[in-house]
């Protein structure tokens, strides 16, 4: 919905906000401040996502109220989709509980656009092509992402998300010659060293040298 009132650019820079509410409300809930690596990836994250949807021009931030609307429900949603099923891998494998969330999730979108109601314009190629966006941009990709919250925490999780706009900017140049300028390529590098940093074991790493010269 952000992406029809707006564009693409601006959907993504407000769904990245997803990660910084979730390290916010674990902060919360912990009662602790974010680490200095969490706070790093998070401001990092954040802007190398800016930069390769915009690269740089502010002017491209100028939305329809109903976009920015959406687009920080769409952040929320991230916060949702990434908090809830926690503490549910304890005892269900990821599967069910991606089966379960999207049956849910089509029952009741069902309520708003009953699947019976198809335009006349739907050709076989439209089919083919929900059908990919069923199987390959919703079905798979959350399942894995679901999985992979039973070995990360929720903040890493969400901050390992971001690369989304990378891979998506890597297949345009591949796939449909879309050419990237500098302010581009320094954002996928930002983002590329958020995933470094919440992977990394740097307190472990800090702890061990600190030993090793006592």
């Amino acid at each position: 919905m952000s992406v029809y009132y707006g564009d693409a650019a601006t959907a993504t820079v407000l769904q990245s906000l997803g990660p910084a509410i979730i390290v916010v409300l674990m902060s919360i809930f912990s009662k602790r401040w974010p680490s200095r690596v969490e706070f790093v990836a998070i401001v990092l994250a954040l802007l190398g996502v800016f930069l390769l949807v915009t690269n740089g021009d502010i002017n491209h931030l100028k939305i329809n109220p109903r976009a920015l609307y959406w687009g920080i429900i769409s952040a929320f949603g991230l916060v949702g989709y990434t908090l809830i099923p926690k503490p549910l891998l304890h005892q269900t494998p990821p599967l069910v509980i991606v089966g379960w969330g999207l049956l849910i999730g089509g029952l009741v979108a069902n309520f708003i656009h009953p699947v019976w109601h198809i335009s006349r314009t739907v050709d076989l190629q439209d089919i083919w092509i929900v059908l990919a966006i069923v199987l390959f941009g919703t079905l798979i990709p959350y399942a894995l992402y679901v999985m992979s919250l039973a070995g990360l925490k929720p903040s890493s999780a969400s901050l390992l998300g971001t690369i989304e706009p990378l891979v998506a900017t890597t297949l345009s140049v591949t796939l449909l010659g879309t050419h990237l300028r500098g302010l581009q390529l320094i954002g996928i590098l930002l983002i590329l060293s958020t995933i470094l940093l919440i992977s990394l074991p740097l307190k472990k790493i800090f702890t061990n040298r600190i030993v090793t010269r006592g």
